[in-house]
């Protein structure tokens, strides 16, 4: 993603007015981030802590950075400066604990000056030479050695020339005071009061204890303390120690205080809280310097940008104002400076007040003017919302009413349809009752019917056995007139017997 600079210094006036009805929300699609929510687990029902603890996070950061950019726009140095630690190589930076964040979170200075954030600005603070072998030590000092026989115990020496007598000798020879300052000159013996001014250095040089030697240069080697070697200069690693400063701080650093003073006794006066310095989060989720932010009981909202430039104000600088202003939708913008044509024209296209000094007599007036006729607009306006709330709420208690008679309407049709369908089914309940009634007397039809059938059978049964009966009475009947036929045949045979008996007899007698 681009920064916010090089896209501030890309528009003109006339990308915007090609896109002067759409605004700079064509910018704001590009830098806002839009995080999606991450879906409920599954498995629990729950949302996802993570983006919990990820959502709480950010929400930290963003007030540390706000705390951050206030704490470096009210320090002397309008600078995050960092200490080294010479002998671990550490770097930090002491006022990141004052805000709640680790002294070495270089990540979260990083962070405030990338592109997509734009709050701070890296810079070199400062640059160090540092062992090639051992480049995690910063502890590295500078040796002079004699070059001719390389020992260290060499020492610089001068002549003073004593201007007044022309007396010249080497500094060991004149008087010194107390605090070690040439104080006599061992020749003319005058006091010597300004020694920058009554002494010159006309020559330097140096001598070696050791060989005696006296020379105009010695050798410089650097030392690794930490490790107890030496190397070239030459071959010396460079290590930049970083800074980091507010964007466009620079514009209004040296502004008079009693400018500032005068306007927040004036926004005071006109019931309005003030704050310098302020760090505004803007709908992006960019932070915002506003040289003077204000804020009432009304939720009403004023920036004042305040340009301290002997140069006019181009419309680029412009740009980047009107960037903070629809990113944070202040109620009322004021730009106090010395802006060019066209960029008076592009503030006026988006309702911005420019007061066109920097004097104090000059710049006060304007200044409670705009801020009694913002009053006068702001009350207009209230008393036009208050009509447009009264008028909407009359409005949705109209269609409240209507939505009340329509839910009556409705339930009253409901009532209707669920009267109907309870008669329905007390009807079905009914013709049910007395189809079971039907299916019971059809049941008991068919049970009579079957005993009535069986009733029947059984009679016929009777009938068969009674027949039955009376064949067997008559069988037996005839079994008994035919046991009596067969007496008579057998008594008629006796009596025959007997008869032929008694005729044999007889005729025997005769």
């Amino acid at each position: 993603m681009e920064s916010r600079d090089s896209q501030i210094e890309d528009i003109s006036e006339n990308s915007l007015n090609g896109k002067k009805q759409q605004g700079f929300s064509w910018f704001f699609k590009k830098n806002v981030k839009t995080e999606v929510p991450q879906k409920q687990s599954s498995d629990s029902g729950f949302l996802n802590t993570d983006l919990v603890v990820k959502q709480k996070n950010d929400s930290i950061n963003d007030d540390k950075a706000a705390l951050l950019v206030k704490k470096i726009r009210n320090s002397e140095e309008k600078l995050v400066c960092p200490k080294v630690d010479l002998m671990t190589g550490q770097i930090t930076y002491p006022i990141l604990e004052e805000i709640g964040e680790r002294e070495s979170s270089v990540d979260f200075l990083e962070n405030l000056a990338s592109s997509s954030t734009n709050i701070l600005e890296k810079s070199v603070y400062e640059r160090l030479v540092v062992c090639p072998q051992h480049p995690d030590s910063f502890d590295v000092n500078a040796r002079l050695y004699c070059p001719r026989c390389n020992s260290m115990d060499t020492e610089k020496l001068h002549l003073f020339e004593h201007k007044i007598c022309g007396y010249i000798s080497e500094k060991k020879n004149f008087e010194f005071s107390e605090g070690g300052i040439i104080s006599k000159c061992p020749s003319c013996k005058k006091v010597i009061k300004d020694s920058k001014k009554e002494l010159r250095i006309p020559a330097m040089w140096y001598t070696c204890q050791g060989c005696k030697e006296k020379f105009d240069d010695v050798a410089i080697k650097l030392h690794c303390r930490k490790f107890n070697h030496d190397f070239e200069i030459n071959m010396g690693q460079i290590i930049s120690i970083p800074c980091y400063k507010l964007k466009h701080a620079e514009f209004n650093s040296d502004f008079d205080s009693s400018v500032i003073s005068n306007f927040r006794d004036l926004l005071t006066q006109h019931g309005f809280n003030s704050e310098e310095n302020f760090s505004q989060k803007g709908k992006s989720g960019h932070y915002h310097n506003i040289d003077l932010f204000a804020s009432n009981s009304n939720n009403s909202t004023i920036f004042t940008f305040i340009f301290k430039s002997e140069k006019e104000i181009n419309e680029s600088e412009i740009n980047a104002k009107i960037i903070q202003v629809l990113d944070c939708t202040p109620t009322k913008t004021i730009i106090i400076g010395t802006l060019s044509d066209k960029a008076k024209s592009i503030a006026s296209k988006y309702n911005i007040s420019v007061i066109d000094s920097q004097k104090l007599e000059d710049v006060s007036l304007p200044f409670s003017q705009i801020l009694t006729d913002e009053i006068k607009t702001a009350k207009t306006l209230e008393e036009e919302r208050r009509k447009a709330e009264k008028l909407e709420e009359e409005r949705r208690k109209a269609e409240k009413l209507e939505e009340d008679r329509r839910k009556a309407e409705k339930l009253e049709e409901d009532r209707r349809k669920a009267e109907k369908l309870e008669e329905e089914r007390r009807k079905a309940e009914k013709l049910e009752e007395e189809r079971r009634k039907a299916e019971k007397l059809e049941e008991e039809l068919r049970k009579a019917e079957k005993l009535e059938e069986e009733r029947r059978k059984a009679e016929k049964l009777e009938e068969e056995r009674r027949k039955a009966e009376k064949l067997e009475e008559e069988r037996k009947e005839a079994e008994k007139r035919e046991g009596i036929l067969k007496k008579i045949e057998e008594t008629k045979k006796q009596l025959k017997n007997l008869k032929s008996s008694f005729g044999e007899s007889k005729a025997e007698e005769m």
